[in-house]
């Protein structure tokens, strides 16, 4: 089925909201990756500033690269730190079975967390629904009870956070190129090296899955092949020019960050062209669709699909 097929879908069955935009161009994802990373760091990580895409241009087709390469499409919500700091990103990525967030499906939602001495760690539950929904709103009205005009604090300081460009990050892709194979094999060894090749039968094309590499290099490369199908409209330092913010999402924000009185603290609380990330701090899975062992893949853009979270 293509993307509207399963879409319609899913909000017949509830899964989905009338107006889906902010699950599926990722900004729900987005939103929260943003929370979570202030939440780690401490400082304020401004949504706008973080890479998004979501998954309208994710394909049959595409699906049925992943079930030949035994791996699953996930959108995923990434947050990595760095020597130089912090990178964060939304986009589908490419899981294979060994990864912990293989089997988020439905309305469940992840939280896999890796780190230098807890390893890794991974928090799971219903993400949608009528009674876990009403269970957090319940949740809240609780705690505003409990402790009235002096809430539990839960916050960051009010300093920004540069967060880096996700494209400067070394990560496997998944590339599908017009034509065959066979004429183009040495091309592709001449521009990416080692990579895995991966054809259907029936289709005009192929797809490979290249060894580790930054989005500028991958470009420069898949420029040298020639005939990326779909190609992605990827640019590291691409936002949305205007992420939907409702009044209730302002509010939210500006009373977590709220904290600044103990700063540094801790706190409570184809042109399809994927990639495969290195490794990771803190990846959150949506509602649909990493890290060296665990070999997750990115994609990014009209075709791309990234092993991640969402």
């Amino acid at each position: 089925s293509e993307f509207e097929d399963v879409l319609k879908d899913a909000q017949e069955k509830g899964y989905a909201e009338k107006d889906p935009s902010a699950d599926i161009e990722g900004y729900d994802a987005c939103r929260k990756i943003a929370i979570l990373t202030s939440l780690v760091c401490g400082q304020q990580v401004d949504f706008n500033d973080i890479h998004t895409e979501g998954i309208t241009k994710i394909s049959a087709t595409d699906i049925k690269y992943a079930k030949q390469m035994g791996r699953v499409i996930k959108l995923l919500a990434s947050s990595k730190k760095t020597e130089n700091g912090y990178s964060a990103m939304v986009a589908p990525f490419l899981l294979s079975p060994e990864h912990p967030l293989y089997n988020v499906n439905d309305v469940f939602n992840a939280i896999f967390v890796h780190g230098n001495v807890l390893g890794d760690a991974m928090f799971y539950g219903s993400g949608a629904g009528k009674l876990p929904t009403a269970s957090a709103v319940v949740g809240d009205m609780i705690s505003a009870v409990r402790f009235g005009d002096e809430p539990e604090k839960i916050g960051w300081s009010s300093e920004k956070l540069e967060v880096h460009p996700a494209a400067e990050l070394s990560r496997k892709y998944f590339a599908r190129f017009e034509g065959s194979e066979r004429a183009k094999k040495e091309a592709v060894a001449a521009a990416f090296g080692d990579v895995k090749f991966v054809t259907l039968e029936g289709t005009d094309e192929f797809a490979v899955l290249t060894g580790e590499m930054t989005g500028e290099e991958f470009d420069a490369a898949a420029a040298k092949v020639g005939g990326l199908r779909q190609k992605p409209d990827y640019d590291p330092d691409m936002v949305p020019d205007a992420m939907p913010v409702s009044d209730d999402d302002r509010a939210l924000l500006s009373g977590m960050r709220g904290n600044e009185s103990r700063p540094g603290t801790p706190f409570r609380a184809s042109g399809t062209k994927l990639s495969v990330p290195s490794g990771g701090t803190v990846y959150g899975i949506g509602s649909c669709v990493g890290c060296g062992f665990l070999d997750p893949v990115f994609c990014h853009g009209k075709q791309e699909i990234p092993t991640g979270v969402g």
